[in-house]
C-alpha cells in the first residue's frame, strides 16, 4: 500500500511537470516590468522624466516586445509639494496588469534670510543696537520673514527661520561695540569769505553733530590768526571731541583785500571792477543786465545752466494773459503764483494750459532751456539768456497789452524780494528759490529801465545778503550807463 502512494505521488509529480514544461515550450505568457525604482523623490520644480517600463510576450522561448501598449497616467505636480502614482496598465486578451510607481515632490531646500545693514554693526558704546531689518524668503512658502526668531547675545544677533518642509537657515550679525565716527563740525555761510582791509571779522556760526549722541556747540574751539590790518589768506580752525574721544575738526578761509573801489564812471572799469569783486567774494553765480532803452547789455557766466524752480511761473502769468480768455478763478490764480510763489497755483496752471503748450510757448520767446528737464518736472532749467528773453517780452507786454498794468502789479511785491534796498525805485519781479539754487529776476523802474538777472547756487547760505549786494552793484553800473 504503501509502495502504491509512492508510486502515485510520483506520477502526479512528473505531470505536473509535464504541464509546466508544455506551457513554457508552447503555452503564451506576458513579462511586464517598470524602468528605475518604485518608489522616487523629486525636488520643487523640478520636472518629472518618466523611465516608462518595459513589456513583452513569450511564446516558449520566444519573447516579442510590446511595450508599445503600455498606458501611463500620471497627474504629477512639480510646483505642489505631495505623493503622486505613477500607474502603467498592460492589456492582453482580456486580461490586465498593472504596475505603480509613487512620487513623492519635496522641499529640501532651506529658506533665504537677507540681512539690511550691514552682518557687523558698529553700535555706540552708550546704546542699544537698533535692528535694521532683515527678510526670509522660501523657495516654496515665499515670505516667511514673520517666521524668523531671533536670539539676542551681548555680541551677536542670530536669525533663524524654518519653512513648511522643516528645512531651516540661520544667518548672524555680529555686533561691535565701538564709536570711531568722528563728530561733524558744519559751518554755516561760505567755507571762503572775503574781508576788506580793517573790517571786522564776525564769525558765521556753526553746527555740531555726532553719530553717538548730542554735543553742545559751546564745546567748539574756534581759534584764528586773522589779522584785518594786512592783507592776506588765513585760516579760522574749528575742533571738538565728543565723549568717546574722536576729534572733527574742519577750517574758514578768510580772505583780507584790498577794498575794490566802484567810484568810478567809466563803464568798463566798472565792470572789471564787479567781476573782480565776485571773484574775490567767491560768489557762484550768473547775472545779466539789458537797458532797456539803450539796449546795452552785460552778461556774466551766462550760459551756465541752472534749475529754474520758480522762475517758470512768469511764463504761466505771460500765457494764460496772452492766450487765454480767463475768469476770476484762473486770474486769481496767476495772481498767487507771482506775488507769493504758490505751487499749487502754478501746477494748476500748467495742467490748464497744458505742459507741452507751456513748453512750446517758453521757447517761442526764446528760452531755450525752458522745460527740458521732463514732463514730471514743472519747473524746469533756465540759463541768463532764457530769462533776459523771458523777461524782454514781459517789458512789451505789461507796456502795450490792454491786460499788462493787471499782470504788472502780481510782479510789485516784496514777498522774497532782495533786488530792493533803500532807495532803489519800482521794481516787478520773480524768485526761484530750490535747495542749493537761489534766483532772483526783475525789472527796475530807474531812470533808464533795465532787466537785471542774479541766478545763484547759494540757497543753502546767505543768498540773502549776497542777491542785494549785486543787485546794488547792477544799480550802480545802470547810473553809469545812463
Amino acid at each position: 500500500m504503501h509502495k502504491r502512494k509512492i508510486i502515485l505521488v510520483t506520477c502526479i509529480m512528473l505531470l505536473i511537470y509535464f504541464i509546466i514544461g508544455f506551457t513554457y515550450l508552447c503555452g503564451e505568457r506576458v513579462k511586464f516590468t517598470i524602468n528605475g525604482d518604485k518608489e522616487v523623490n523629486l525636488n520643487i520644480g523640478e520636472e518629472y522624466k518618466e523611465l516608462g517600463g518595459q513589456a513583452s510576450l513569450c511564446v516558449g522561448r520566444k519573447c516579442s516586445d510590446i511595450t508599445e501598449d503600455i498606458n501611463i497616467k500620471e497627474n504629477i505636480d512639480s510646483s505642489v509639494i505631495g505623493k503622486y502614482e505613477v500607474v502603467y496598465k498592460l492589456k492582453y486578451k482580456n486580461k490586465e496588469y498593472t504596475e505603480k510607481r509613487v512620487v513623492n515632490v519635496v522641499d529640501t531646500e532651506a529658506p533665504v534670510i537677507t540681512l539690511e545693514g550691514q552682518k557687523t554693526a558698529n553700535v555706540c558704546p552708550s546704546k542699544e543696537y537698533e535692528e535694521e531689518g532683515y527678510e526670509a524668503i522660501d523657495n516654496y512658502d515665499g515670505d516667511i520673514t514673520d517666521k524668523v526668531e531671533i536670539i539676542k547675545e551681548n555680541d551677536y544677533i542670530k536669525y533663524t527661520v524654518k519653512d513648511s518642509s522643516n528645512n531651516e537657515t540661520s544667518i548672524t550679525r555680529n555686533i561691535k561695540t565701538v564709536d570711531d565716527e568722528k563728530p561733524v563740525i558744519k559751518l554755516k555761510g561760505n567755507k571762503t569769505i572775503s574781508l576788506n582791509l580793517n573790517d571786522k571779522y564776525e564769525e558765521y556760526g556753526y553746527t555740531v553733530s555726532d553719530n553717538c549722541g548730542k554735543i553742545d556747540s559751546s564745546k567748539v574751539q574756534v581759534t584764528n590768526n586773522i589779522d584785518t590790518s594786512k592783507e592776506g589768506t588765513y585760516k579760522v580752525t574749528y575742533k571738538v571731541e565728543d565723549e568717546n574721544g574722536n576729534i572733527g575738526t574742519t577750517t574758514r578761509t578768510v580772505k583780507v583785500i584790498k577794498p575794490i573801489s566802484f567810484n568810478t564812471t567809466n563803464k568798463n572799469e566798472y565792470i572789471d571792477n564787479l567781476e573782480k569783486y565776485i571773484k574775490d567774494k567767491n560768489y557762484n553765480v550768473s547775472l545779466g543786465y539789458v537797458n532797456l532803452n539803450t539796449g546795452y547789455t552785460y552778461l556774466y557766466n551766462q550760459k551756465v545752466v541752472y534749475y529754474g524752480a520758480s522762475l517758470v511761473k512768469t511764463v504761466d502769468a505771460l500765457y494764460v494773459y496772452e492766450k487765454l480768455n480767463f475768469n476770476e478763478t484762473t486770474r486769481k490764480k496767476v495772481e498767487r503764483a507771482i506775488s507769493v510763489s504758490d505751487n499749487t497755483a502754478h501746477r494748476e496752471l500748467v495742467n490748464m494750459i497744458g505742459i507741452n503748450n507751456l513748453r512750446s510757448y517758453g521757447r517761442s520767446l526764446g528760452a531755450k532751456n525752458f522745460l527740458t528737464r521732463s514732463n514730471n518736472d514743472y519747473f524746469g532749467n533756465t540759463t541768463v539768456n532764457d530769462q533776459i528773453a523771458i523777461w524782454k517780452y514781459l517789458y512789451k507786454f505789461v507796456n502795450n497789452n490792454a491786460k499788462g498794468k493787471e499782470l504788472r502789479q502780481y510782479f510789485i511785491n516784496s514777498y522774497y524780494n532782495f533786488l530792493l534796498f533803500d532807495g532803489i525805485p519800482t521794481i516787478m519781479h520773480k524768485y526761484g528759490y530750490y535747495g542749493s539754487y537761489y534766483h532772483d529776476v526783475g525789472i527796475v523802474y530807474a531812470d533808464d529801465p533795465y532787466i537785471v538777472v542774479i541766478l545763484t547756487k547759494h540757497g543753502n547760505g546767505n543768498f540773502k545778503s549776497i542777491v542785494q549786494d549785486l543787485s546794488k552793484k547792477i544799480y550802480g553800473l545802470n547810473k553809469i550807463d545812463n
